[in-house]
């Protein structure tokens, strides 16, 4: 998964794979398998372990 924008703080990102952002990211989660590479420039995230989610690859709105 490749994000090239800003994530805000309150989201959530989750994918099956790698993840790269390209952006600032501010105190989020970041949700992947166990073997991905988490890379990003200028960020600030908290790594989790895997959940089952339909909305893998996305970025998901958890701020509500």
């Amino acid at each position: 998964m490749i994000i090239h924008g800003d994530v805000p703080s309150g989201y959530t990102v989750k994918a099956e794979g790698d993840i790269k952002i390209f952006g600032m990211v501010h105190v989020t989660t970041i949700i992947g398998m166990k073997d991905e590479k988490i890379q990003g420039e200028n960020t600030r995230m908290e790594r989790k372990q895997p959940i089952s989610h339909p909305y893998l690859g996305k970025v998901i709105d958890k701020r509500k």
